[in-house]
């Protein structure tokens, strides 16, 4: 999973010695660079980037509940109900008030122009104008608190509906109808239907960041297209098990439904490590080390390394090793400083 340079070994394995005395049969290994890649399949799950509750703004019995667990619902679509014959019943009485008062300001209004038309005729006085000027005030006042009676009603009916503001999926649901709820009771957990990602458990190991903004392909493990993804977010915390969560974003819109289970393919770019046989890992002083061979003398000496990571059979150096070094692989754990050994191939 991570960028990797491997070594290309040359290999000689013979018994090891049994003598002290003698020189040590092993195994050697000649560390040479070469680029390659390394590729990497991991499994996750898809699911939404943004999850959140909804609940009604007031309390009430359910009237309804429209949708169901994995539905998909478009901007505006009826999620939940509270019974509202009383809220109705409110707003159509607003409804009705506003008409009236539209009426009387209109009477009005026609009024006011009717004397002021006489005015300018001579046929009425500047008082009757006045008297008219006030009833249309006081009508356009009238109607403007209609208004004001009207949308506070019409919010009392919104109110008790719950609507999806964006296109998403019911991904939980805790209410029935018939239940009665308070207000800011949760009704439904939604997700955006457009915004979706892939959650994955990897491995602790060194070199795990090398991971950020890396291209992957992501396949539907039940069959499906394949999905180019990129790698967004890398936990900092591990789990009890030992894995840290990475978070791949797929592409808007994505058709793939919250929760299939998916494998990710990651390819990761050299990045100048050596690879060495994990029976070659020796400590010196405390710390990771390799016996290192005199080509000159076949003696071994203890050369402490640094290690990017290790999988099951290889272990991977960043550090304390050159291209063309000479590494004792198998039969490692029988050598000292100074030990002599052989491969057995001058016999």
């Amino acid at each position: 999973m991570f960028r990797l340079i491997a070594a290309t070994c040359a290999l000689f394995t013979l018994p090891i010695a049994a003598f002290s005395d003698q020189p040590v049969l092993v195994e050697i290994v000649e560390v040479q660079k070469s680029a390659q890649t390394i590729e990497r399949s991991l499994v996750g799950t898809v699911q939404a980037q943004d999850d959140y509750p909804v609940s009604f703004r007031t309390g009430g019995m359910i009237a309804e509940i429209a949708a169901e667990i994995g539905d998909h619902l478009e901007q505006g679509d009826l999620i939940a109900r509270l019974e509202n014959v009383t809220a109705m019943a409110q707003r159509d009485a607003a409804t009705a008030n506003l008409e009236a008062a539209l009426a009387q300001r209109t009477q009005a209004e026609t009024t006011r122009d009717r004397t002021q038309g006489s005015l300018d005729r001579g046929t009425a006085t500047q008082s009757d104008l006045d008297r008219a000027q006030q009833a249309f005030i006081a009508a356009q006042s009238a109607y403007r608190q209609a208004e004001t009676e009207l949308s506070k009603a019409q919010q009392a009916v919104d109110d008790t509906e719950i609507r999806a503001d964006e296109a998403v999926i019911v991904i939980d649901r805790f209410a029935n109808a018939g239940e009665i709820v308070g207000a800011g009771t949760t009704v439904a957990e939604l997700a955006s239907d457009s915004r979706l990602e892939v959650q994955i458990d990897v491995p602790d190991t060194a070199g795990l960041d090398q991971l950020s903004q890396l291209p992957v392909t992501i396949i539907p493990i039940d069959g499906g297209s394949e999905i180019t993804a990129r790698i967004s977010e890398i936990s900092p915390v591990v789990s009890s098990a030992g894995t840290v969560s990475v978070t791949a974003l797929l592409p808007d819109n994505t058709d793939i439904a919250i929760g299939t289970l998916v494998r990710i393919q990651v390819t990761f770019p050299s990045t100048g490590d050596f690879i060495v046989p994990a029976e070659a890992l020796a400590l010196s002083a405390g710390n990771p080390a390799v016996w290192v061979v005199d080509p000159n003398t076949n003696a071994v000496s203890a050369r402490q390394v640094s290690i990017s990571r290790y999988d099951e059979t290889s272990i991977y150096i960043s550090d304390g090793l050159v291209a063309g070094d000479l590494i004792v692989g198998r039969g490692a754990h029988t050598l000292f400083d100074g030990r002599i050994i052989t491969t057995g191939a001058d016999k």
